[in-house]
């Protein structure tokens, strides 16, 4: 009643006036300290976007430093914080900011609205793991601290509430937000999402963004792709519907019936990728480029390479046998590949159906030249790795892969690509690093690489990995393991199967001869059989066009 809601306010009104008294006297001696974490984390995300699209030693070096400055500050400021209680000083009491949200009794019962820009902090640069993990049902795998708001969305929310968030999309794809999509199919709780694509809305911060709308009990969600331009308040997007029937932990694929029925089509029309290659390979990580990598080699007679290493900042000279001709993302282009004469030192032997390390004394021994390179720079090699990242040797590599995939035919992609950039290793003879993917044929599989490249590079495929990846800036996405599994490809017509093969192979025959070759007219010949294979209708091959055209 009003005499109720005026006690209530009034009550209010006793606590802000002893809220604003605390503050005048109180200082967080940790205010400066928490501003330069925030501003280093936000330093870190913006490495983190540079570096998922573009490969940079340098980048990957200042990015290990600053986690490292991070991850000390971070203690730092948590250790303070337990010895000063400033925990609880500071700490956010809804009961008392919002009496309204309380019954006669005192209990809480939930907001009416809640409008928020939660913080976006990957894994890596969490802390207080140790309490989201059990307390948050949607804290697993790699996950954004963001998913976790939107959990505590669901809990503070009454039955009636109408609330928004603006979130990074990437939760509607990626694997770590499998348990968020679980839990807001189980409530029903999304009700709209606007999505901003590869635009980016904050001009200080590289994300790509979502407007998602929650409430209970909805049957479906509505759905926009739109520009961040067009938001204005007398402005009608066209919105489709999406039941939630249809949704589950799986990746979001929000989008038209039309859509989905050739998403469908590509998901269920044959073998899918997992049964056709025995993996999806991500490449070499080395720890160090400038010390791994020899640029613009030139291979002598005599056994040695003779190539520039950007860590000596001259040219030197090394055995040939410990080193591997590497291609990466950026060599890598649609049916051929460009290699610049880059190798990567690989101090490993494959035996027994492994691959391991040399031992120092084997390389000090077969190889001098390595082994005097190594020793000359052993300070900077022994200080790679963290408490969380321990190398198996001073001289290893951080992830060296297993040779025996790199050594076989197989075909290749770069991790984030605008159109497919799909080619074949024929012989086996490159090893990559990991801006880059392989994927490797099992032996039982009968069509050969030429059908499956050429199935793989067509515009139907391209079209599905702009449906259902995740965007990024320019129109760009990535060529994830995760992204690639659900594809399936019809192996079993053999007709289709091996027109396409000659098609691709004379493809590759013009692109050896000459790399700018012009193959449209094959490629679109190409298109024609699989969009033929897949039994896309004419109206479904219009709306492939004039998506990706």
């Amino acid at each position: 009643n009003a005499d109720d809601r005026d006690k209530r306010r009034e009550l209010k009104d006793s606590i802000d006036r002893i809220r604003e008294r605390i503050k005048g006297i109180y200082v967080d001696p940790l205010s400066e300290e928490k501003k330069k974490l925030r501003n280093m984390q936000k330093e870190l995300d913006d490495l983190n976007t540079q570096i998922s699209s573009f490969e940079d030693e340098k980048l990957e070096e200042k990015k290990e430093k600053l986690e490292k400055k991070i991850d000390k500050l971070g203690q730092k400021i948590n250790q303070q914080e337990k010895e000063n209680e400033l925990i609880y000083r500071d700490a956010f009491e809804w009961r008392f900011e919002f009496p309204e949200v309380l019954d006669e009794e005192g209990n809480f019962v939930g907001f009416d609205v809640v409008i928020g820009n939660p913080p976006y902090i990957g894994f890596q640069e969490l802390h207080n793991k140790e309490y989201y993990n059990p307390n948050y049902k949607v804290a697993t795998g790699k996950y954004d601290i963001y998913v976790l708001f939107i959990e505590l969305l669901t809990k503070i929310s009454q039955g009636k509430s109408h609330n928004c968030l603006i979130l990074p999309h990437k939760y509607l794809v990626a694997d770590f937000g499998s348990g968020i999509r679980q839990l807001l199919s189980k409530l029903k709780f999304t009700n709209t999402v606007i999505h901003f694509g590869d635009e980016m809305v904050f001009e200080d911060a590289t994300t790509y963004t979502c407007l998602t709308f929650f409430s209970f009990g909805n049957k479906e969600i509505n759905y926009a792709r739109v520009s961040p331009k067009e938001l204005q308040l007398n402005n009608k997007f066209s919105f489709i519907s999406i039941k939630y029937e249809l949704l589950d932990g799986k990746s979001w694929i929000l989008t038209s019936p039309k859509v989905s029925s050739i998403l469908n089509k590509i998901t269920n029309s044959g073998a899918s990728v997992t049964k056709i290659f025995k993996g999806i390979y991500q490449g070499i990580v080395s720890g160090d480029n400038d010390a791994f990598y020899l640029y613009n080699c030139i291979e002598k007679d005599d056994g040695h390479l003779y190539g520039y290493s950007k860590l000596l900042k001259t040219k030197i000279k090394i055995e040939r046998e410990i080193c591997k001709p590497l291609l990466n993302g950026k060599n890598m282009d649609k049916w051929s590949n460009e290699f610049d004469m880059t190798y990567i030192i690989y101090p490993y032997y494959y035996q027994e159906g492994k691959t391991q390390l040399y031992s120092e004394k084997k390389i000090q021994d077969s190889f001098p030249l390595l082994y005097t390179y190594f020793k000359n720079n052993k300070e900077r090699l022994s200080k790679r790795g963290s408490i969380k990242m321990k190398y198996k040797n001073w001289f290893a590599l951080w992830n060296p892969r297993d040779i025996a995939n790199m050594t076989v035919p197989k075909i290749m992609t770069p991790d984030v690509c605008f159109g497919t950039k799909m080619s074949i290793d024929a012989n086996g003879t490159y090893f990559h690093n990991d801006t880059s993917y392989s994927l490797i044929k099992l032996d039982n599989i009968e069509v050969d690489y030429s059908f499956l490249l050429g199935v793989l590079n067509s515009t139907l495929i391209w079209f599905f990995l702009t449906q259902t990846g995740n965007v990024i800036r320019g129109g760009y996405f990535r060529f994830k393991t995760n992204y690639l599994e659900p594809i399936s490809i019809p192996i079993h017509n053999k007709k289709v199967a091996i027109k396409v093969s000659q098609l691709v192979d004379q493809i590759l025959t013009a692109k050896k001869d000459n790399p700018k070759a012009d193959t449209s007219a094959l490629e679109r010949e190409i298109d024609e059989l699989v969009y033929k294979l897949y039994g896309l209708t004419e109206e479904e091959i219009r709306i492939v066009e004039g998506s990706v055209g």
